[in-house]
């Protein structure tokens, strides 16, 4: 498999054409062949966690190639890394003809949000967490049992899997009895289809350019099985499932100690074979995999054969002889608050802020992607590219300013779930748009989300579903081409850079002119009280006569106040608005909603963050 990056970094003149060196030869050749700074990097941390003599296992090696030329451009091509090339390589490697797999979990949000009260936040995080663990058991017996690396799997996160293995005359029948056993062992475990399979066979010339086709096909087949659980059950096995005797499965306590230890670990170690040194592993699905959370001081005991070692959100690899990768995990690194600790002693008003994002236009993207010359790296590196900034990047910006006030339930693929105290959630889904944006400049994808607001106790199921309805509505959003890339809250969906921003400066100046007493907190109450006593279509208020009530009522208070010349100039400006109905604090913003309709999300955003600092 090192005939693959020997040759990636040779077109990529990273080493010496001149010197010829051969697949099987040690690491030490290829040093002494290393043109360029990154490549000899590359070589050295291979032979310091392995020796001069001999190269590390490929999941180990692909590691380090992932750290150092992920961030290298290809001279070949600049729009892809060398790590893209070279990674197109291996997925494709040793065959003309492959078995293109997907796995995909089903039923994820009844899985994980139906918890009860007490310990949910740790329950939510385990259960998420199990999730990530049955996909990856599912990745794990399909590579044992064809004799693959890791280099075989084009994408393995949020709630789906891609891997290609190599075709041969048993093959299919190989895979189809290995679906019906993990099917089966689900399916026992749970009592319900939590893990769909299906393969297409396919040349790697359709693989390279019409990859898309084949995952449309893919997703029609995983369609029909949804409603398919019992597939490939005898009747013997359909009897033994739904009898009275068949046991149940265990109570949420396990999903809540794995929640609570998570965040405290820092690699995790693979086993096909449970270990008698430890009583804590998790083996989802009952598939035959375990696993075992871990900090790296204890890594020494887990390097017997058939283990692998998964380092949590680090590259520093340890000298083991067993195959590491890296997985980033978002939330990793601090303890797991209670809800109510989250939101703490100090307010009043006291919010849980239930967030929700997920990326616009990923299909049409894919599709696109997944067509013409080099469809398969174009993909493979997207779909890396989104893993990264929902589970690196982000938990980069969480732990740097949001960890003490926000938990990241779930973020990986091209989703998240935050749970958190209301403004502070509020600001970071802000800042999730801003860095997104930015990262994804040269997509044609946006990312929006939908926020509800609950209190501790609420039922985290339903708080589920009130933010799933909001990103609903956010996703509804269209007004003059301009679709989705938006943020809903208290039902009416923003976009980002124009409604949510101008109604955000709305309320907190709002909020400021209360808090300094120039003006009164009725002004709230009379704001909202003509809002619901207002129908609006097509920036059009109705009754008519409400626009006249509210001229002659804020007029009436500026008289009231007419030594106060700073709330005289805030209501005139109101007034200004409303009645223009297309500006909010002076500024025109074009949108699909009368000033009023804004001034009222300004007014309650307003309204809780006075109530949150007791005023």
């Amino acid at each position: 498999m090192t005939e693959h990056l020997f040759h990636t970094l040779q077109e990529e003149h990273l080493l010496d054409a001149k010197i010829p060196v051969d697949a099987g030869d040690a690491p030490a050749r290829w040093l002494a062949a290393a043109e360029k700074p990154v490549a000899k990097e590359l070589i050295e941390e291979v032979v310091a966690i392995g020796s001069h003599d001999a190269w590390p296992p490929v999941d180990t090696w692909m590691t380090l190639a992932e750290k150092l030329l992920s961030p290298l451009h290809s001279t070949i091509n600049p729009s892809q890394t060398v790590y893209d090339r070279l990674r197109g390589r291996m997925l494709l490697a040793d065959s003309d003809e492959f078995l293109v797999v997907k796995g995909s979990l089903n039923g994820i949000q009844r899985f994980i949000y139906d918890v009860r009260s007490t310990g949910a936040l740790k329950n939510l995080r385990g259960r998420s967490f199990y999730l990530n663990l049955l996909l990856d058991a599912v990745v794990e017996r399909l590579l044992s049992e064809f004799g693959l690396t890791r280099a075989a799997v084009l994408y393995n996160s949020g709630g789906t899997c891609c891997l290609f293995i190599p075709y041969a005359a048993e093959t299919e029948a190989r895979f189809e009895a290995l679906a019906n056993e993990i099917r089966q062992r689900v399916f026992a475990c749970h009592g319900e289809q939590l893990v769909l399979l299906n393969a297409v066979r396919a040349t790697r010339q359709t693989i390279q350019k019409d990859l898309s086709s084949l995952l449309s096909e893919l997703q029609n087949r995983k369609n029909r099985d949804k409603y398919a659980p019992l597939r490939g059950f005898t009747t013997e096995q359909c009897q033994l499932l739904f009898s009275p005797q068949r046991p149940v499965e265990e109570s949420s306590a396990r999903y809540v100690e794995l929640g609570g230890r998570l965040p405290q670990m820092e690699c995790m170690a693979v086993c096909h074979i449970p270990q008698s040194i430890r009583t804590d592993g998790v083996e989802p699905g009952g598939l035959g995999v375990y696993y075992y959370l871990l900090r790296r001081s204890e890594v020494a005991a887990f390097t017997m054969e058939g283990t692998s070692l998964v380092l949590f959100n680090s590259y520093e690899l340890p000298r083991v002889t067993v195959p590491v990768r890296c997985e980033f995990v978002a939330g990793c690194g601090t303890r797991v608050q209670s809800f109510e600790e989250l939101l703490g002693t100090d307010s009043d008003l006291k919010r849980l802020g239930i967030l929700r994002m997920d990326v616009d236009n990923l299909g049409r993207m894919f599709r696109e992607l997944g067509q013409g010359t080099d469809a398969l790296l174009r993909y493979a590196a997207m779909s890396r590219r989104l893993d990264l900034f929902f589970k690196r990047d982000l938990n980069t910006l969480w732990v740097d300013g949001f960890s003490r006030s926000t938990v990241i339930i779930y973020s990986g693929g091209d989703d998240l779930f935050i749970a958190g105290e209301w403004t502070q959630t509020l600001q970071l889904a802000r800042e999730i748009h801003v860095r997104f944006e930015k990262a994804f400049r040269d997509a044609e994808v946006g990312v929006s989300g939908g926020m509800s607001l609950v209190t501790a106790k609420y039922p985290i199921i339903r708080a589920a579903e009130l933010s799933a309805e909001e990103e609903s509505l956010a996703k509804s959003f269209d007004y003059r081409g301009e679709a989705k890339n938006a943020l809903s809250l208290f039902g009416v969906p923003m976009r980002w850079n124009v409604e949510y921003d101008a109604v955000k400066r709305a309320g907190e100046s709002m909020a400021t002119l209360i808090e300094q007493q120039v003006l009164d907190k009725s002004f709230i109450t009379r704001l909202l009280r003509y809002y619901e006593n207002a129908s609006f279509e097509n920036q059009r208020v109705s009754p008519l006569r409400l626009i006249w009530l509210i001229m002659y009522d804020f007029n009436r208070l500026a008289e009231r106040n007419k030594n106060n010349t700073r709330a005289v100039t805030y209501l005139k400006q109101c007034i200004n608005d409303i009645a223009t109905g297309v500006s909010i604090g002076g500024t025109k913003v074009t949108s699909p909603y009368h000033s009023l309709q804004l001034l009222s999300v300004a007014a309650r955003l307003a309204e809780l963050n006075l109530r949150t600092k007791q005023i």
